[in-house]
């Protein structure tokens, strides 16, 4: 970022691909080294690092996770490293335990070093990803902000892992609980409950990456779904089946039903996640009108 403006701000660099996939890059430095490319994945309850940089960087080892961890078509226990000293930008990150884990962003072509997850990020209050202008802060928010949307989120902390969920409406029914998910290029919805909902299935066997073991998966349409009361546009959404978790008040991953994307959250310029007072603020939709109006 150029000089004079704050150090809880940093670039990201927005990938984008068909049918507003999107994807964010951030600059990630490590005891002094780098920097790497790391996705800023808010859907990753636990950050990582890539193998082949935990042992460049010599980095301790740490006690292993309690439970295994699950991600898009699989369960795995990965090791467990220490990162003592390391930053964003300018923006000083809390140390942490990460996962070691091969990483798999699908047809993307973009390597990547690591995930920031939010794990970290929930210590620094609230996510704010500007999409538009390409930056992004680690900040807390203010209380109010205009006309934008307000859903409630749920913020689930269990064993080191934090996840954010939000109410999503789907054909008039529900509300079922979503990640919100910056690190998803397009959003899902679990293949059970898009059986339940009896949606069109668009595609099948579509390939979708994910964090060291990739699958494949089919595509449905969803005509009318509601994040809070904000409208969101028609849209495909990956069909998946995700793991099963232990309950954590409230939620649960059998009852998860699906990730709410940057292919959506994108096309409202500017979102937040603010984990401390849980709550998701949205921008206005592209062009200024009703998320509701644009289809994919």
């Amino acid at each position: 970022m150029p000089r004079g403006f704050p150090h809880d701000e940093f670039a990201v660099r927005v990938l984008r691909g068909p049918q507003h996939a999107t994807l964010l890059v951030a600059a990630v430095s490590i005891a002094g080294r780098g920097p790497y490319p790391f996705l800023v994945d808010s859907g990753a309850a636990v950050s990582i690092v890539a193998p082949a940089l935990a042992r460049s960087l010599h980095l301790a080892r740490a006690p292993s996770f309690s439970q295994p961890l699950s991600g898009v078509g699989c369960t795995t226990r990965p090791r467990a490293v220490r990162v003592s000293r390391w930053r964003v930008g300018r923006l000083q990150l809390p140390a942490a335990r990460v996962a070691s884990l091969e990483l798999d962003i699908g047809a993307s072509g973009e390597q990547v070093d690591g995930l920031l997850g939010s794990d970290v990020m929930s210590r620094l209050s609230a996510l704010t990803v500007d999409y538009r202008a390409g930056r992004a802060t680690l900040a807390p928010v203010p209380a109010r902000r205009g006309r934008d949307g307000v859903a409630r989120l749920v913020v689930v902390r269990a064993l080191g892992e934090v996840a954010a969920f939000a109410p999503v409406r789907v054909d008039g029914r529900g509300p079922f609980p979503f990640v919100v998910d910056t690190g998803a290029s397009t959003s899902a919805i679990s293949s059970s409950l898009a059986g339940r909902l009896h949606l069109g299935v668009a595609s099948r066997h579509v390939r979708v990456g994910g964090v060291h073991c990739p699958a494949t998966a089919s595509v449905v349409s969803v005509h009318r779904w509601d994040v809070g009361s904000v409208p969101l546009a028609s849209h495909h959404l990956i069909s998946i089946s995700f793991p099963a978790l232990p309950r954590r008040r409230g939620v649960t991953r059998r009852g998860l039903a699906g990730l709410v994307g940057s292919d959506v959250l994108s096309r409202f310029g500017t979102v937040t996640i603010d984990y401390a007072h849980g709550r998701l603020l949205l921008g206005p939709a592209d062009g200024g009108g009703k998320p509701g109006s644009t289809k994919s």
